[in-house]
């Protein structure tokens, strides 16, 4: 099997692996909800979909993660990435974490403080900006 065969394969897993959605996304709020794994594998996913997102440049940029169900090194390091780049567009940055999965590993890492943290993807944004 080729080294490009080897890639198309692992790109395949990798969406298997993981669900991303903009579609709740608004004028004023990039709105990204993700589902399933974020790891290693699917880490390059989730960074080309926050782009995507923070590309729009809106105000707000709310990531969904209610239905991640694990969420490993490479995703919190994503995530750390989204922030610095948010900042540096002069975009607010949100994170849904209201369940165990996501909320343990940014708490045991010390990230929760770095993140404006909210329950509901509601919540984050009706919050003001």
């Amino acid at each position: 099997m080729s080294t490009a065969d080897e890639f198309a394969e692992d790109q395949t897993r990798a969406a298997a692996l993981i669900d991303l959605d903009a579609a709740a996304s608004t004028e004023l709020a990039g709105v990204l909800k993700v589902g399933g794994e974020v790891d290693l594998l699917t880490t390059p996913l989730l960074k080309t979909g926050i782009e995507e997102q923070l590309a729009r440049s809106r105000p707000l940029l709310v990531i969904d993660l209610t239905g991640v169900s694990f969420l490993g090194s490479s995703g919190l390091a994503a995530l750390v990435e989204a922030r610095e780049a948010a900042q540096d567009k002069g975009t607010a940055l949100r994170l849904v974490a209201g369940n165990r999965s996501v909320f343990r590993p940014l708490a045991t890492t010390g990230l929760s403080t770095l993140f404006d943290l909210r329950e509901t993807l509601e919540e984050a944004l009706a919050a003001p900006i």
